[in-house]
């Protein structure tokens, strides 16, 4: 919702940078497709800080080429709906895993951004955790430094357990809402598994 709201002003403030038409910034013809664009960043990828320069970019890149579809299409009398948002999300898109700035979600585990940052905080905890355990253990020199060590990695890996355990519930939980809501899906048709075992 969040990043609806600032894509939206977003796009009304770079239109009314670019000089458009005050009649159509009024009638919100410039916030609708960057709301969907900045949104599509913090859905594809972690919320970081890398996330937050994509959707800006892709923000005023939307307003920009809805503009040069507008001048385009305008003249048949053709609307350029959402083909702005198509046109500049598919770039950003591609470019998955060709930058280190931003963190791909894989489509498999998409949920909402919140779930993307917690998934990405736990996993960086647990790397973490492996870093200083290792370097502990080459560090430690005696008994009492091992057992000083030894102590505060358990802290953190329960703390990193519970949160892992978190992510995956609300993972299973995501997953049984989306059963319950139209069982097997095949060619677009939702068909019940008692309708299956009936027609064997």
């Amino acid at each position: 919702a969040l990043a609806a709201f600032f894509g939206s002003a977003l796009g009304v403030l770079v239109a009314l940078a670019t000089g458009s038409e005050p009649s159509a910034i009024e009638q919100g013809m410039f916030g609708f497709n960057p709301s969907l664009t900045v949104t599509a960043m913090f859905m594809f990828y972690v919320p970081t800080l890398g996330a937050v320069i994509f959707a800006l970019m892709a923000g005023v890149m939307t307003v920009a080429g809805q503009q040069a579809l507008a001048s385009i299409m305008s003249p048949y009398g053709l609307p350029f709906m959402t083909l702005p948002v198509c046109a500049i999300c598919l770039p950003f898109i591609i470019v998955q895993g060709t930058t280190p700035i931003v963190f791909p979600v894989p489509l498999s585990s998409m949920t909402v951004p919140e779930d993307h940052l917690e998934r990405f905080h736990c996993l960086k905890d647990g790397f973490i955790f492996l870093l200083e355990a290792i370097d502990s253990s080459k560090k430690s020199s005696n008994v009492t430094d091992t057992r000083t060590n030894l102590k505060k990695l358990t802290k953190k890996s329960s703390k990193f357990i519970d949160e892992l355990s978190q992510s995956f519930h609300s993972m299973e939980m995501n997953k049984n809402k989306g059963a319950k809501k139209g069982g097997f899906k095949l060619c677009g048709k939702s068909e019940d598994k008692n309708e299956r075992v009936n027609e064997a």
